[in-house]
């Protein structure tokens, strides 16, 4: 059970990055610190979800490795390593990659 919601956590984490890396809604621009009408959020408000789902994952690793549960080594590196993008486009330096 345990590794099932390791893995969708780090999967949302990932798509989290995705997000922010791309930028589609284009919220660096439009919506960096305040949601805007019509957008869905704003980048610091992606920027604080990627934090809470970081804090998530790694919570989840140490329960894992508290009861024993095998955890992901790619789980580990997310958890402990991942930033968010510094900007779209522009990855942390040493960040993991995809």
């Amino acid at each position: 059970m345990l590794e099932k919601s390791v893995a969708a956590t780090l999967l949302a984490l990932k798509q989290a990055w995705v997000n922010m890396y791309y930028d589609t809604g284009n919220l660096w621009n439009l919506a960096r610190y305040n949601p805007v009408a019509g957008l869905k959020g704003s980048w610091f408000g992606h920027y604080e979800n990627f934090f809470n789902l970081k804090a998530a994952l790694v919570g989840q690793i140490q329960l894992s490795e508290e009861f024993g549960c095998p955890v992901d080594p790619e789980a580990k590196v997310w958890g402990y390593g991942a930033h968010p993008p510094l900007a779209p486009g522009e990855p942390f330096p040493g960040a993991p990659k995809l």
